[in-house]
């Protein structure tokens, strides 16, 4: 049961000592902040759990109504690994549908217009890292990627990390 931070107010008030009143008030709404900000935490994440665990649709999602162990990484729900391919496939779609070049703010749109919202710290970053490495894309710009197509055969260029592409091959 919440505390009633009233009564010791209202006892300090019976008081008749404005000190105490004062004194009594302040600390009753301290621990009413501490306690409505550990609540709106536990709110935000009852709410990312329900999102991911029950879809707007109704299903359950995932493996079974709950996922155990390592694959559980972020308070969204999603390794690393199904960032990726909702990442990648996003982007596909996009590319396919013929935006090119794709900055990654397309990608995070179409992701959260999918009902998809990744709870990392950079998810801008995170799907510049994922298109970088993806063959089908070139880096074109600042958070900038050409789609050329699904051999990535183009000429120039280096990928990420420094390694040769095929898209580097292809003179």
């Amino acid at each position: 049961m919440a505390r009633d931070w009233i009564k010791s107010v209202s006892k300090a008030i019976a008081e008749g000592d404005g000190g105490k009143v004062a004194e009594a008030a302040d600390k009753a709404l301290d621990e009413i902040g501490k306690e409505v900000g550990r609540l709106r935490d536990q709110a935000a994440l009852i709410k990312q759990l329900r999102a991911f665990y029950v879809p707007s649709d109704g299903a359950t999602v995932g493996d079974g109504p709950v996922r155990r162990g390592a694959a559980a990484a972020a308070p969204d729900g999603y390794t690393s690994e199904e960032r990726g391919r909702l990442v990648r496939l996003a982007a596909l779609d996009l590319a396919q549908g013929g935006l090119s070049p794709l900055r990654v703010g397309d990608v995070l749109t179409e992701l959260e217009r999918r009902g998809v919202r990744f709870g990392i710290a950079r998810p801008g970053s995170m799907v510049g890292t994922v298109l970088a490495y993806m063959n089908e894309f070139h880096h074109k710009d600042f958070n900038q990627f050409e789609y050329v197509g699904p051999q990535g055969l183009t000429v120039g260029g280096r990928s990420h990390g420094g390694q040769e592409s095929s898209r580097e091959q292809v003179e």
